[in-house]
Order: C-alpha cells, then structure tokens, then sequence
C-alpha cells in the first residue's frame, strides 16, 4: 500500500507530466493548423487548376477527384499531424484522471493517519 510521501511524489510527477503535455499540446495544435491551412490551400488551388482546364469538360466530381489525388501528401501531413494533436490530448486527460485519483487517494491517505 502506498504511503503519502509516495502518493505526494506521485503527483509532483504526474503535475510534471502535465506540464510537458501543455507545452506539447500547444506546439502539436499549431503543426495541425498549420498542416490543416497547407492542405486546405493546395486543394484549393488544385481544383482552381482542374476547372482551368478547357481539353476536357470537368464536373465537380471530377475537379475535386483531381485536386485530392494532388493534393494526397498535403492530406497526409494534416491527417498525421491531427492524429498526433488528438493523441497529446487524450493523454493529457488520462494524467489529469490519474491527478484525480491521486488526490482522493491523498485525502482518504490523510483521513486515515490523521482520524479525521
């Protein structure tokens, strides 16, 4: 069973964590806007180029199925980056759950040794 200068080292380990999460959050959040605003130009600009072209009459469906095969590494940046985001995200709520738990566990810890 754990103590409560373990249980207290525990957090101030788990706060650590939860720190560099936040700066890695921050920084994983600013990639994926970035890859998100690349991938959302290219495509753009690859539909513009494909209803530019006047060899062939070009549909909507056609215009849009030329820009996402140009665009594909684009999409793969921006999809790998959101996954990363998402990922730095979840694990950030799994430490704040576990400081959540630590604190009961802490306080119960206290109750005990203390009688209160």
């Amino acid at each position: 069973m754990l103590d409560i200068v373990e249980v207290e080292r525990e957090m101030m380990e788990n706060a650590n964590l939860l720190e560099e999460l936040a700066t890695t959050i921050s920084d994983l959040g600013k990639a994926a806007a970035v890859a998100d605003a690349a991938n959302k130009t290219a495509y753009a600009k690859a539909i513009l180029r494909a209803r530019a072209r006047t060899d062939v009459k070009m549909t909507e469906e056609w215009a849009k199925a030329i820009a996402q095969a140009e665009t594909e590494d684009e999409y793969l940046v921006h999809a790998i980056a959101a996954n990363a985001f998402t990922s730095a995200r979840e694990a950030s709520k799994a430490a704040m759950s576990r400081m959540d738990g630590l604190r009961t566990l802490s306080a119960n810890l206290r109750a005990v040794t203390t009688g209160v």
